[in-house]
């Protein structure tokens, strides 16, 4: 039986942008999920960085990402964003 997180019972109160991408990732089924949301180890992989690069990335806001769990959950479309910034002169 598949487990629904609800952000309300998180010790850490939500930001309003948090609290919509959290829903997003539930919202999605799994094929799409896995899609468009990477923990930071694949996300690392993808982008050819460490994953403490990825951390200091969400802790700056530099690009989205939700805990769910233990894991941080980004969303892969923040990060090609960022990156295409970076390109342009991060």
């Amino acid at each position: 039986m598949a487990s629904r997180v609800d952000a309300s019972a998180l010790s850490v109160p939500l930001r309003d942008s948090e609290r919509d991408l959290l829903k997003l990732f539930l919202s999605l089924p799994k094929p799409e999920r896995l899609l468009r949301f990477a923990d930071t180890a694949r996300t690392a992989e993808m982008v050819g960085m460490s994953r403490r690069t990825i951390q200091s990335w969400i802790e700056t806001g530099q690009i989205k990402a939700v805990r769910v769990g233990s894991k941080y959950q980004v969303l892969v479309d923040s990060v090609h964003g960022y990156l295409g910034d970076c390109n342009d002169g991060c």
